[in-house]
């Protein structure tokens, strides 16, 4: 199995998307989304909401600066939503390129704080390795892959919010 291969399956089963049962009939989602940042130390504030098939989470994380939102839904197609608020800004006129390595640095930095994280050391990886690729609000396919991501960036007065979304 190919690393893009364990990737994607790490994604949709560690990070806690939905699993969807697959016949000629509709389909038919077997589960909810779970919770990735309940119970890790160092993140505070948690938060997790479920809706249907969609899940909300919000943690602060002050040891990284920066408080993350994620959002999962879907079924047969999955996405998941990272909105990582920074506690400064970044310049205004900073690149795709420089905001998907930003992102990367925190996946990475994520998956160094608890052994439940470390599966975000292999998002890090591939996030950083496609940064070239990235526009604003553009999909791309991640370098080897069948997962789409694309990035934004929204400037505020006191904070920046990186958002970068999979979907598969």
């Amino acid at each position: 199995m190919s690393f893009f291969s364990k990737f994607c399956l790490l994604a949709i089963l560690s990070c806690g998307l939905i699993s969807c049962g697959g016949t000629n009939e509709p389909p038919t989602c077997n589960g909810q989304p779970v919770p990735i940042f309940d119970k890790i130390q160092g993140f505070e504030q948690h938060t997790f909401e479920v809706t249907g098939q969609n899940g909300k989470e919000f943690v602060s994380v002050p040891t990284l600066a920066l408080d993350i939102e994620l959002y999962q839904s879907g079924c047969t197609n999955l996405e998941q939503e990272y909105r990582f608020l920074l506690h400064g800004t970044l310049p205004t006129n900073t690149t795709p390129k420089e905001c998907a390595i930003t992102i990367a640095q925190i996946f990475y930095n994520m998956s160094q704080l608890d052994p439940k994280l470390a599966q975000y050391a292999e998002w890090a990886k591939a996030v950083g390795q496609s940064a070239e690729n990235f526009q604003y609000n553009e999909t791309i396919l991640l370098d080897g892959s069948n997962i789409q991501a694309k990035i934004l960036k929204q400037q505020q007065t006191k904070s920046t919010i990186l958002t970068v979304v999979f979907m598969s």
